[in-house]
C-alpha cells in the first residue's frame, strides 16, 4: 500500500516538473510551443474567411468588381542556362537555348483585363533583355489565368488551390508554430500544406495565417509542371481587397534534363485597379460562346524596347 502511495505522489511530482519545465520553455522561446494543440484545424479559419468574403467578390455597388480589375505587371526576370546537346529543342514551350553556360536578364511590363468567364487580355507595354531568342509574348502566354487565391483553381487551371475548402479533401493541414508580435500575443500562425497523395495538380508548402481574420498574409507553394520544379512566394496586404490578391510574388522554376538546365526567377510587382471597365458592347449571337469568352488575346504592338524605360518605374526592393 505504501509503495502505491509512493509511485503515484512521484509520478504526480514528475509531471508537475514537466509543466514547469514547459512553461518556462515557452517564456523563453519565439514561438509557442505546441501550437498545434490551440488550433487543430486550422483549414477551417482560413476557410470562415474565404466564406465571409463573398459577398464582397460580387459587390458592385460602389463601381469595384474583383471579376474585372486591372492589373498593370512589372516583372524582373532571370534566368541561367546550361545546354548540352538538341534534346531542348523538343521541349513544349522552351524557348531557344545557347549553347553552353548563360545568364539572361530581362524586364517587362504588361497590363492585364480580367473579365468574367475567364476572358483575358494582355498588353505588352515594354520589354528589355540580353536573351537573343526570348520573345515577349511569353511572359503573357499563361492561358486563363487569375490572381485570386480563394478560387479553386490556384493562378492557372491545372493547379488546385489549398485554400478553397472545395479542394480541402487533397490537403493535411498541420500548424507548426504561432508568431507573437512584439505585444508577445499571437497573431499569425504558420501552417504546414501537404498534398494527401502524389499529384502533378497538387502543390506542397506552408502559409502564415492571420489568427484574428484567417486570411493568408504569405504563403510559398512548390508544384511540378511540364518537368519543371516551380516555387511560389507570394505576400498579401493587410486590408481591402488587398487581402485577396498577392501584392509582390517571387516564382522559381528548375528544369533539368540529361545535363540541361534551366533555371529562372522572376520577381512580379503587380498595381492593381479594381474599378469596373465600361460595359462593351457584345454580338448577341456569342454572347454565350464560351470558346470566344475564354480566349487569352495578347497585344505586343508598339512595345517599348528601351532599357531607360524601365528607370522611370522599377520598383524600389
Amino acid at each position: 500500500m505504501a509503495s502505491a502511495l509512493y509511485k503515484k505522489a512521484n509520478m504526480a511530482t514528475w509531471q508537475a516538473a514537466r509543466l514547469l519545465l514547459v512553461m518556462w520553455l515557452s517564456a523563453f522561446s519565439p514561438f509557442v510551443v505546441h501550437a498545434q494543440t490551440a488550433t487543430p484545424h486550422p483549414e477551417r479559419l482560413i476557410f470562415h474567411f474565404a466564406d465571409s468574403i463573398n459577398a464582397l467578390l460580387g459587390n458592385t455597388a460602389h463601381g469595384h468588381n474583383i471579376d474585372e480589375c486591372t492589373t498593370t505587371l512589372y516583372l524582373k526576370h532571370n534566368m541561367f542556362t546550361k545546354r548540352r546537346g538538341p534534346i531542348v529543342r523538343y521541349i513544349p514551350n522552351m524557348p531557344r537555348l545557347e549553347r553552353g553556360m548563360h545568364h539572361y536578364q530581362t524586364e517587362v511590363q504588361m497590363r492585364i483585363q480580367f473579365h468574367p468567364h475567364g476572358k483575358t487580355d494582355c498588353k505588352i507595354v515594354a520589354c528589355n533583355s540580353n536573351a537573343p531568342y526570348l520573345q515577349p509574348e511569353r511572359f503573357g502566354s499563361w492561358g486563363r489565368f487569375s490572381f485570386q487565391i480563394y478560387q479553386p483553381k490556384l493562378f492557372i487551371d491545372r493547379l488546385l488551390n489549398p485554400f478553397s475548402r472545395r479542394n480541402s479533401i487533397y490537403y493535411k493541414y498541420t500548424v507548426r508554430q504561432t508568431m507573437p508580435t512584439h505585444d508577445a500575443k499571437p497573431t499569425t500562425m504558420r501552417v504546414d500544406i501537404r498534398p494527401r497523395f502524389n499529384n502533378d495538380q497538387l502543390a506542397k508548402g506552408y502559409a502564415d495565417i492571420n489568427m484574428l481574420t484567417g486570411a493568408v498574409v504569405h504563403f510559398e507553394l512548390s508544384f511540378h509542371h511540364q518537368l519543371q520544379n516551380i516555387t511560389v512566394n507570394a505576400q498579401f496586404g493587410q486590408e481591402g481587397y488587398q487581402q485577396l490578391v498577392p501584392t509582390t510574388m517571387r516564382t522559381t522554376s528548375d528544369f533539368k534534363l540529361f545535363g540541361n538546365r534551366v533555371y529562372e526567377i522572376c520577381d512580379i510587382y503587380p498595381t492593381y485597379n479594381f474599378k469596373c471597365p465600361t460595359a462593351t458592347l457584345q454580338n448577341k449571337k456569342r454572347q454565350y460562346d464560351l470558346t470566344q469568352q475564354c480566349v487569352l488575346r495578347i497585344d505586343t504592338t508598339h512595345v517599348n524596347l528601351s532599357a531607360a524605360y524601365f528607370d522611370t518605374i522599377r520598383p524600389v526592393a
